[in-house]
């Protein structure tokens, strides 16, 4: 259970805020965006006694950078512990987290080149994207259960190892009839060339997570 604190509000604060993270990443938006205001104005709205609103605050970031969205879960369930810990900077964990992705290779000219795009999914709403592209998968940062994927500041996942290809219908359909062939068509290669997973790309730089 978490750790009773001499404020018990600590513990509703820090519940209030793992359940707003979870609202933002199931609509697709930054996970962290808007949190710290949020919890600081439910903290002066809801409580008579203050609460350590930043100390609530890295607590989820923690959860949320050690577990991803199941160690939000267990703060939510109280399975978790509220402790004074290492500040996890912001920019560690304020990323778009999709429900499910697949990676699109593309040729980038004759001399077999390569260049990478990611396709994200989000299930609740049903939305889709591709981003920018990226020239090298050694620009990914693994972490123990999901990829960090940066192609610009403005697109910026965190990819669930586990969530590789399972795309809702109209996102598998919007990806296959017309992104990978918009990208083929653009690069002047009309061939169809079939994407793979991302953990088939990147078995000569990480472990896939059957192996994890």
């Amino acid at each position: 259970m978490i750790n009773q604190m001499p404020n018990s509000n600590a513990v509703e604060l820090t519940r209030f805020g793992a359940m707003q993270i979870i609202m933002n990443i199931e609509v697709g938006l930054k996970a962290f965006g808007g949190i710290e205001k949020s919890m600081r104005k439910y903290s002066k709205s809801s409580f008579t006694e203050p609460v350590d609103v930043q100390m609530c605050f890295n607590a989820c970031k923690k959860a949320f950078f050690d577990m991803g969205k199941h160690g939000l879960e267990q703060l939510i369930d109280e399975k978790l512990h509220i402790e004074d810990s290492e500040i996890i900077p912001l920019s560690f964990v304020n990323h778009r987290v999709p429900d499910s992705w697949v990676v699109l290779e593309a040729p980038l000219n004759s001399n077999n080149n390569k260049l990478y795009k990611v396709f994200v999914n989000w299930y609740a709403v049903d939305k889709y994207e591709l981003s920018p592209s990226i020239a090298s998968l050694n620009d990914i940062e693994e972490f123990p259960n999901y990829y960090l994927w940066r192609s610009s500041s403005r697109y910026t996942y965190l990819l669930p190892k586990l969530a590789s290809g399972r795309l809702t219908p109209s996102a598998e359909q919007e990806f296959y009839l017309y992104h990978v062939n918009k990208t083929y068509l653009d690069l002047g290669d009309a061939n169809f060339y079939k994407p793979k997973l991302f953990k088939n790309l990147l078995s000569k730089h990480y472990k896939t997570p059957e192996n994890n």
